[in-house]
């Protein structure tokens, strides 16, 4: 049972990173406040801890290897395509435009809500685990 506890709170602490990141990413988009900017490093380390954590309790649990695979690649995928080049813009007064209409188009929330999904699909087989006989 302490196992249990332990895996739903890392995968809890997995979602809430994911969702200040989120925020703190498109608040910095949308108003070029540098402390946001400041943040998002060490959300994304935070967010890599919980992963590694994550793989340590699930380590007898293929199917949620595979998921913390997936979140690995959707969390590289939108780093790299995503964040990164926004970042870049925001850099340079003449692209920030650029910059605000990828964050209105949605893509970057879109992708982080489908990373948002794999912990939530984790603690619904954490559950399902629990209840089989």
């Amino acid at each position: 049972m302490i196992h249990t506890k332990l895996v739903r709170g890392e995968i809890a602490r997995l979602q809430v990173k994911i969702e200040l990141l989120e925020n703190v990413g498109r608040r910095y988009l949308l108003t070029g406040v540098e402390e946001d900017l400041a943040v998002m490093p060490g959300l994304h380390d935070d967010i890599s801890v919980r992963q590694l954590r994550l793989r340590e309790l699930t380590r007898d649990n293929p199917d949620q290897q595979a998921r913390l695979d997936q979140a690995d690649a959707a969390m590289q995928s939108w780093y790299q395509d995503i964040a990164e080049p926004e970042i870049k813009w925001m850099d340079n007064p003449a692209s920030r435009d650029e910059a605000t209409q990828r964050v209105k188009s949605g893509e970057g929330t879109t992708r982080l809500d489908n990373l948002s999904r794999i912990p939530a699909e984790m603690q619904d087989a954490d559950r399902a685990l629990v209840l089989e006989p």
